[in-house]
């Protein structure tokens, strides 16, 4: 019975296609977008009967907030992960490492499969530029983000490669994205 619930469960997530969209479509989408840091990651069993399921909870210290009003300390809440010897496992999820600074897109924390606007582009990993030493922000590809464009798109510099010449595109830094989200904002608001 239990087994039965979760294999329906996963079909359904796994039926989700991550469908590409844009960087003013996740802006408008998310509830809070957010700089923080994970401070703890746990997997546990949730729900009863056929619900029973294995989600993973990020505890996210909050360092800024670019839109919404999230709490100091923001719990997300994941379907899958490992307890035990049972893992659920769910395409398109992102991982979060202990220690792991990003930008997150937030909506509908412990109301869908995965509380991230976009889904994976919901996620922009902030890493220190091993050649500038600026932070600096990656998709979920690992490529590095140049433009806001990329967000919500599974292209990016490689495709653009032909058309520029090479390293003609730096990495956005956090402050300058930080810059477009509420320029973004701005042209939402009424």
């Amino acid at each position: 019975m239990i087994l039965t619930g979760l294999l329906v469960f996963l079909a359904e997530a796994r039926a989700t296609t991550v469908a590409p969209t844009t960087f003013g479509e996740i802006v408008a989408q998310a509830e809070m977008i957010l700089t923080g840091q994970v401070s703890a990651r746990r997997c546990e069993w949730t729900g009863t009967g056929s619900e029973r399921r294995i989600v993973t909870i990020i505890t996210v210290e909050v360092q800024a907030a670019h839109k919404g009003t999230p709490p100091t300390h923001l719990e997300l809440v994941f379907l899958g992960g490992t307890v035990g010897d049972t893992s659920l496992e769910v395409g398109g999820v992102p991982q979060f490492q202990v220690g792991e600074r990003s930008i997150l897109f937030v909506e509908k924390n412990g109301r869908k499969f995965c509380p991230l606007a976009g889904i994976y582009h919901g996620k922009l990993t902030i890493e220190r530029d091993a050649r500038t030493g600026r932070e600096i922000l990656v998709r979920y590809n690992r490529r590095p983000l140049t433009d806001v464009s990329e967000v919500g798109s599974d292209e990016g510099p490689v495709a653009r490669a032909a058309a520029e010449p090479q390293n003609a595109r730096q990495p956005l830094s956090v402050d300058e994205f930080a810059v477009h989200i509420r320029q973004e904002l701005r042209k939402s608001s009424p």
